[in-house]
């Protein structure tokens, strides 16, 4: 009477379409995946296909440099008046950053070993889409 899912018949997907795209799984290196993101927040997770949450961070990371004046900052320091550079940035903000930027490290190194999991449950499994 009742259609009952059997667990051997639970199937991980290899590749899935959606009006978004298209996400595929595959594996990668959780520590190259975190220095995209140190080098730019949301770039690691661009990189895996994490679109949206991606372009959160990039956006966030782009307003907050703006209110922080982070790169006049370093602009003011690299020309030698650190006494300028100092006043011109914004402490509260620059706290925040830094949050941000941490953050993003993390959860693209902690999705990236989730993908890599996920992988390799699909790479053991028999049936196959």
């Amino acid at each position: 009477m009742f259609n009952t899912v059997k667990k051997e018949d639970i199937r991980l997907c290899k590749m899935y379409m959606s009006v978004f795209g298209i996400k595929y799984l595959h594996r990668f290196n959780p520590w190259t995946v975190a220095w995209w993101s140190a080098a730019l927040p949301g770039l690691g997770h661009i990189h895996m296909g994490e679109n949206l949450r991606g372009l959160l961070f990039l956006a966030g990371e782009i307003i907050i440099n703006v209110k922080a004046r982070i790169n006049l900052a370093i602009f003011y320091t690299l020309i030698g008046n650190f006494q300028k550079a100092n006043d011109v940035f914004d402490e509260r903000w620059g706290l925040f950053y830094i949050t941000v930027w941490v953050f993003a490290i993390y959860d693209s190194y902690r999705l990236s070993i989730e993908i890599n999991q996920l992988c390799e449950l699909e790479e053991m499994q028999e049936k196959r889409h």
